[in-house]
């Protein structure tokens, strides 16, 4: 299930929010960060309020990984 978290920056009085949906989809435009579900819009978050956009919901498989390359 797409999850999506919004952690605000420090100092601003907003809560961080953790947005999932089966149908969640975000949508980047001029300006804006619009969540979509299947009902239509469901967030819509300006750019200027500096907020952190992060999906949460990807789980990266072992076999996906590869080791950090070593210092000589």
């Amino acid at each position: 299930m797409p999850a999506y978290l919004i952690v605000h920056p420090a100092g601003q009085r907003r809560e961080d929010m953790l947005l999932e949906d089966d149908q969640l989809t975000v949508d980047f435009t001029t300006g804006w960060a619009i969540f979509h579900d299947g009902h239509g819009i469901c967030l819509a978050l300006p750019a200027e309020l500096g907020a952190m956009i992060q999906r949460v919901d990807e789980q990266q498989e072992p076999q996906d990984q590869e080791p950090a390359p070593q210092k000589e």
